[in-house]
């Protein structure tokens, strides 16, 4: 079902949207988390920043187990009491849209199972909505003997998405390359999917409420090398009703708007220069010459072109000729770079450097989505650059090397006269743009037998301003976030820092 967007439903989209693009931000502030210094992992979700901690005594000495949840609500004036599960777990997933936290028990050498506990965030009880508050899966021991995974622990991966929970089993510490994906509706118990793949690596996302895409390589035989596919699953039904929509809340104000699909997927890969070395989805050592990083952003508009024609078909094969080149653009990791992590948000990903001998780093936005793109190519414009500068950038995007931030205006902006912004300082509102054509084509010939073309369309924005140095930076709902580096000395976690987007006044 299509629902029309009313006229001040539109208007709130467009401003956010333009907001955006010109990276207006409003003055920095300060949130405390309240989340311990020890906390082990962080993450956000639906405007929630979170983290697991343990409070209880160790039952042994290595006891890494967690029995607490600390959240904090972007903008909130107050923190609320963590959220004590009288539980032991290793690791959680959660949606604080539907009071919904997962429990997880696993990692337990030889242990062959693992269980997810559905509870409310906010009491720590079992979910109200969950008929079966625990899931468990378990292997047999013959299973686990015969692929010798009786000493090795077992590791899961998770999602959330609306009424769909996910786990991705797998052994990470082992040479038992195989994974298993399966699908649960959370609420009834019932389990929709369960998919088999022959490598560890496969990364999965919900590309909206009826598809779920995993992207893994393809082994090679004796009639092909190694290769990279998508893999694109309907996922099965067992309600009539159409509940809400997937995705991040992006709006909250005179309405709540949410994403309906995902926009662009944003994958990362490797390939080995020498054949003996395994390949894989993760990061090499700093330094290591002998592999090859990439990037690569992808338009779900063209897949979903491809995936409706053929949604009541069996498996259909969709060359790469056919969609490929028009709907993604390739990048080469050139390690210039602090933040190596592929966080996109809807269709941005946040790229920065840190300013030679200084605390402070340049900031870059680009954006994939190509319609509002388009739409305001109009104030996509930047000083006019010499015929010399002008080349070195093509020639870097030809090569796959467009994503250093503020490339062409580095000098310019890591100026000592422009001002650091501090707490409650306002922001200058000046920026550099860059629109990348699909008339600018990237070429990658590395790592491949033919060269691989690509001009999904892209725009950079860069802030004439020195920020503030953080550790990671983090685009989430209305709000940049930026997590400061630990002091191991104090009590807790750093504060945010948050920059609100700055909406234009109602008229």
């Amino acid at each position: 079902m299509v629902r029309i967007l009313k006229s001040f439903e539109y208007k709130a989209i467009n401003d956010a949207c333009v907001a955006w693009l010109g990276l207006r931000l409003s003055p920095m502030a300060q949130q405390r988390t309240g989340i311990p210094n020890n906390a082990p992992n962080w993450g956000l979700r639906n405007g929630t920043y979170y983290g697991e901690f343990r409070m209880s005594e160790l039952d042994y000495e290595e006891d890494f187990l967690m029995d607490r949840i600390q959240i904090a609500v972007l903008g909130a004036s107050s923190i609320p009491p963590p959220t004590n599960f009288e539980l032991k777990f290793n690791t959680c997933t959660l949606d604080p849209k539907q009071d919904l936290v997962v429990l997880v028990e696993d990692e337990q050498e030889g242990s062959g199972f693992a269980h997810f506990h559905f509870r409310s965030l906010t009491t720590g009880h079992p979910h109200p909505l969950a008929e079966h508050p625990v899931l468990t899966v378990r292997l047999d021991k013959a299973f686990l003997r015969n692929n010798n995974l009786l000493d090795q622990p077992m590791s899961t991966d998770r999602e959330i998405m609306e009424s769909y929970f996910l786990a991705k089993i797998h052994w990470p510490e082992s040479d038992y390359k195989i994974s298993e994906i399966l699908v649960w509706e959370w609420k009834t118990g019932a389990l929709l999917s369960r998919i088999y793949h022959e490598h560890t690596s496969a990364r999965f996302v919900f590309i909206d409420k009826s598809h779920l895409l995993i992207y893994s390589i393809l082994p090679e035989d004796t009639h092909h090398s190694a290769r990279i596919a998508l893999f694109v699953y309907r996922i099965p039904s067992i309600t009539t009703n159409s509940g809400p929509v997937p995705g991040e809340v992006v709006y909250t104000k005179s309405a709540m708007l949410c994403c309906s699909h995902v926009i662009t997927l944003g994958l990362e890969f490797r390939i080995y220069s020498h054949p003996n070395l395994r390949s894989c989805a993760y990061e090499p050592p700093e330094g290591n010459k002998k592999t090859v990083d990439f990037r690569v952003f992808v338009d779900t508009h063209s897949l979903f072109f491809h995936i409706l024609p053929h949604s009541t078909e069996d498996t259909t094969i969709i060359p790469w000729t056919d969609w490929g080149t028009d709907a993604t653009r390739w990048f080469i990791e050139d390690r210039s770079m602090e933040h190596l992590m592929l966080d996109l948000y809807r269709s941005q990903y946040t790229r920065y450097t840190t300013i030679k001998s200084t605390e402070t780093q340049l900031l870059s936005i680009v954006d994939f989505n190509s319609p509002v793109i388009k739409l305001h190519n109009s104030g996509a414009s930047s000083r006019p650059k010499r015929a010399s500068a002008d080349k070195v950038e093509k020639n870097a995007i030809l090569d796959g090397r467009g994503l250093t931030a503020g490339r062409p205006f580095q000098t310019r902006i890591s100026s000592a006269k422009l001002p650091i912004p501090t707490v409650g300082k306002t922001l200058n509102h000046q920026t550099f743009t860059e629109m990348i054509t699909s008339e600018i084509k990237t070429i990658v010939r590395v790592g491949f037998k033919d060269p691989v073309e690509s001009c999904l369309p892209y725009r950079v924005v860069t802030k004439v301003q020195r920020m503030p140095r953080h550790v990671h930076w983090q685009i989430h709902g209305e709000y940049l976030v930026g997590i400061s580096r630990r002091d191991w000395n104090a009590a807790e976690r750093p504060p945010l820092s948050l920059y609100k987007l700055e909406l234009p006044l109602p008229s």
